[in-house]
């Protein structure tokens, strides 16, 4: 269960919605370091979902009970779920929340989850986050391509040049869209 209006107003600045066509609407978040991550959580193709503000737990720590509401909600699937604090890193390494995000991990790791810790670190990586937000730009909305297409042009190929690849999709736009919805993959 959620708990309500995703984003409330903490007063910290930055506040968004990121266009996500794996969920099919509008992600809230409260920061530029949590849009980032909503880039790189729409181009992994192993997520098969995610969820702003999914949950609020109770945990124990400094000898009293808290309250704590992750960012995110990664779905691998299978039942495996990470849950995301995303925070600057001046901010993460704090003494204080260094003993809170333990406490939180252990929480997670007793209930079958993943607590994961991203900062801006992770999450901008100098060629990464441009190279993603580049390709998931170049996904068109009324796109027909289909994955069918991808695994009849490479029947019996292991690779292929990006100019071959144009040559087999019918364009340069069809490449970079199987780039973008990671239907094909490519050695940089």
């Amino acid at each position: 269960h959620g708990t309500g209006n995703p984003v409330r107003p903490s007063g910290r600045g930055f506040r968004g919605k990121f266009a996500s066509r794996k969920m099919g609407r509008m992600v809230r978040c409260e920061s530029l370091l949590e849009m980032w991550c909503l880039h790189l959580a729409e181009f992994a193709k192993g997520i098969a979902s995610y969820q702003e503000q999914p949950i609020c737990i109770s945990y124990r720590c400094g000898g009293r009970m808290r309250r704590y509401t992750p960012d995110f909600r990664f779905s691998w699937g299978a039942d495996r779920e990470w849950y995301v604090e995303v925070k600057p890193r001046s901010r993460a390494q704090t003494d204080e929340n260094q003993e809170r995000f333990a406490e939180i991990e252990r929480y997670f790791d007793g209930h079958g989850a993943k607590f994961v810790l991203l900062t801006e670190v992770e999450l901008k990586h100098p060629h990464r986050l441009p190279q993603v937000q580049y390709l998931l730009s170049k996904i068109s909305s009324d796109s027909t391509y289909e994955d069918s297409q991808i695994a009849l042009a490479w029947e019996g190929r292991d690779q292929v040049t990006f100019a071959e690849a144009e040559e087999l999709l019918g364009s340069r736009l069809r490449v970079i869209e199987g780039l973008a919805r990671r239907e094909l993959a490519c050695d940089l």
